[in-house]
């Protein structure tokens, strides 16, 4: 008797999902695997590759909001990846709340940039609260008033 039970990640062997991911490149393994369910969470989880991810740069790929807000949930408990460069990315105030939210929980991260997004003063507030608490990272890209107000530590 054929057994015709629908296929599902569950079922498929740990080893062939590594053979795949070894083939993305990182923005297409952060873009296409996190949140699709607890199973590749686990995977992601424990994948070395993305373990010892330290910088990830992902210049004018457009993001947005909504990339911004799967990469800072990755970045909320990501203990490896110390600088994060998301130049031209269309990022508005929405995901610098995402990415201030996350730095309120990783201190690993030590560089954030975000040049030429479209975040004003109200996603400067945002990552102002987040300083508060991470006095660690250091954020460029955003208005001269904010990057004075906020000066890099040494």
């Amino acid at each position: 008797m054929v057994d015709y039970r629908t296929p599902s990640l569950i079922t498929v062997p740990i080893e062939l999902i590594y053979c795949i991911m070894d083939n993305l490149d990182t923005e297409a393994l952060f873009r296409s695997l996190r949140d699709v369910s607890t199973r590749t969470n686990a995977i992601m989880d424990t994948y070395e590759r993305y373990k010892t991810l330290t910088t990830l740069h992902t210049p004018a790929i457009n993001i947005g909001d909504e990339g911004a807000m799967y990469l800072a949930e990755a970045l909320s408990f990501n203990e490896t990846l110390t600088e994060l460069k998301l130049g031209y990315n269309k990022i508005s105030n929405q995901g610098a709340q995402y990415f201030a939210n996350a730095l309120k929980e990783n201190t690993t991260l030590k560089l954030l940039e975000l040049y030429s997004n479209n975040i004003d003063h109200a996603g400067e507030l945002h990552f102002t609260e987040a300083l508060g608490v991470n006095n660690v990272v250091k954020i460029t890209g955003l208005s001269q008033q904010f990057e004075r107000q906020h000066p890099v530590r040494i």
